[in-house]
């Protein structure tokens, strides 16, 4: 049998009188200490799922739930602690229980007061607005989004889908560089979204908008998820390695770092004294590092590295000297 979601509101009783207030607060997942006499809420859940409603027990006062089902203007007061139907349940610590979404008019509303009885007459304590129990749902995006390959300069076509969810949905952008498992987030000056077209624009083109991307829907519900790439034709550029001269110890390890990016992506060499370095288990290079290990004499010299890629060629040159160890 499929377990039930449960969506619980804790309600703070004060005895401050109401006063109404904008719009409100918004629940979907397990809250606490929200204090419904000062906060209209609503409430979201998916077809399936419980509300409770619940509120701290007071010795002195009773508690009263009052209920409007739909549109309808008269309350049902809810009076025992252990009163049931098919849809509602007030529990012995006087939880109000929506017991499925399946089985309720969407728009339900609940909220509870507080009477004492003293020997003159009943005395009512109005404690919280309204909670509006709304049917939600988990954001959903459908589309199929191409994977693109454009110039430096050209604007990045729209990415368009139909984005739906209840309550409304944020839009993030992430993107997985090039060389890189990371993700990061794109800065939201980068990209923007219409909610009336369901379009994402990100604007013009850069070298440095290549990589993987993940457009994601969210809202308190749930998260999807839109992946695509982009691929921004570039020649090679070689950024961190300038020239310049290292020392080394003798017998260390030595790990030079630098990013080589272009699309195409580009073919490294690295030359020692003019002859092709092969790698091997003491020699390594990639995008982002030459890595020389146990240094000897021999291993001095000028380190030249070759990019090139269709669209153009990039070199940087450095030179190595190996010294004693304590002599650097």
């Amino acid at each position: 049998m499929r377990a039930l979601a449960v969506i619980v509101v804790v309600a703070l009783l004060s005895t401050r009188s109401i006063a109404a207030s904008g719009n409100g607060a918004i629940r979907c997942s397990v809250e606490t200490n929200v204090d419904l006499a000062s906060t209209p809420l609503t409430v979201y859940g998916i077809p399936g799922s419980r509300v409770i409603l619940r509120s701290a027990n007071r010795v002195d006062y009773h508690l009263l739930w009052a209920v409007k089902r739909g549109d309808e203007t008269a309350d049902e007061e809810i009076y025992a602690k252990g009163y049931k139907s098919t849809e509602l349940a007030v529990s012995a610590n006087y939880r109000l229980v929506i017991k499925s979404f399946s089985s309720f008019p969407d728009g339900l509303r609940a909220r509870f007061r507080l009477y004492r009885l003293t020997n003159e007459s009943s005395h009512f304590v109005y404690l919280s607005q309204w909670a509006v129990v709304r049917v939600g749902s988990r954001p959903q995006i459908r589309g199929n989004i191409n994977n693109m390959t454009l110039n430096e300069g050209e604007v990045i076509p729209a990415i368009c889908a139909n984005y739906s969810g209840i309550p409304e949905i944020d839009i993030h952008v992430t993107r997985r560089k090039r060389g890189f498992s990371e993700s990061e987030s794109v800065n939201s000056s980068r990209y923007s979204y219409d909610h009336q077209t369901g379009c994402v624009t990100f604007g013009k083109a850069s070298r440095y908008d290549s990589g993987e991307y993940v457009i994601s829907a969210s809202n308190c519900l749930g998260q999807d998820q839109l992946e695509f790439s982009v691929n921004v034709r570039s020649k090679p550029i070689v950024e961190g390695l300038g020239t310049q001269q290292l020392h080394a110890a003798l017998h260390s390890n030595l790990i030079i770092p630098y990013i080589v990016s272009g699309f195409p992506a580009p073919t490294i060499t690295w030359y020692h004294n003019g002859t092709t370095i092969h790698r091997s288990s003491r020699v390594f290079y990639n995008t982002t590092i030459l890595m020389l290990k146990t240094l000897s004499k021999s291993d001095e010299g000028v380190y030249e590295m070759r990019a090139v890629n269709a669209l153009g060629r990039v070199n940087r040159m450095i030179s190595i000297v190996v010294t004693a160890a304590g002599k650097l």
